[in-house]
């Protein structure tokens, strides 16, 4: 006698089942991100009027791109993305390099630099505003103690201090998950080699500069 599992209809039933826990997720994925985005580009190709909707085409992007603030928030955006993430990744690169080496305390020093990521950005950002402050701020209680009068640093309210130190915090958030990438703890990433590759390659390095060459030339 055929078992119900057997049968065509129960295979397809058990090929379908994991599609049913993924099904949440991609209800939440349309309905908070493909939605949205599909609404704004509507949006953006017509003018409200009080007797609805009135497509305009290209308007409302050419009288954007002529708004200065708009265009000086556009620079700002992509300095800051870009400063970030070169830094990110260098610091990550790093960190992955020194990491995999055998040092003493490794897994401590890899749980510790993860710390960062963690937290949430509420948290993180509730603390730094802190450290900023100019009044009683960590940062500025620090740098008062090596004579500097740092009345006139506030940090988030000057134009010329707030973009660095906002890349800081984005830099000390996101670089644990750069490191965690690179080093492959939990993936399968770019240095997923590293350990089979380059500590082959590496003893027959006779000094350290030769060790630093081996690990770049072995894996890219």
């Amino acid at each position: 006698m055929r078992s119900p599992d057997a049968s065509p209809s129960g295979y397809r039933k058990e090929k379908l089942f994991p599609y049913w826990f993924l099904a949440p997720s991609v209800v939440m994925l349309l309905a908070l991100t493909v939605y949205p985005l599909i609404f704004v580009l509507h949006v953006s190709f017509h003018r409200l009027t009080p007797a609805g909707d009135v497509f305009v085409g290209l308007r409302n992007y050419a009288r954007i791109l002529q708004d200065g603030f708009f265009c000086r928030a556009v620079a700002q955006t992509l300095i800051f993305a870009g400063t970030a993430l070169i830094l990110e990744f260098l610091l990550g690169l790093a960190l992955a390099l020194l990491l995999d080496s055998e040092i003493r305390g490794r897994a401590f020093w890899r749980a510790l630099f993860l710390l960062p990521m963690i937290l949430p950005p509420v948290v993180a950002g509730v603390t730094w505003r802190l450290i900023y402050n100019p009044n009683f701020g960590v940062l500025n209680g620090i740098l008062r103690l090596f004579g500097l009068d740092t009345r006139r640093w506030t940090w988030l309210a000057d134009p010329s201090l707030a973009l660095p130190a906002v890349i800081l915090v984005d830099v000390w958030e996101w670089t644990p998950f750069v490191f965690l990438i690179l080093l492959g703890i939990s993936t399968r990433p770019l240095f997923a080699s590293m350990t089979l590759v380059t500590r082959p390659c590496c003893r027959s390095c006779s000094s350290r500069s030769q060790w630093s060459c081996a690990v770049f030339t072995c894996d890219f």
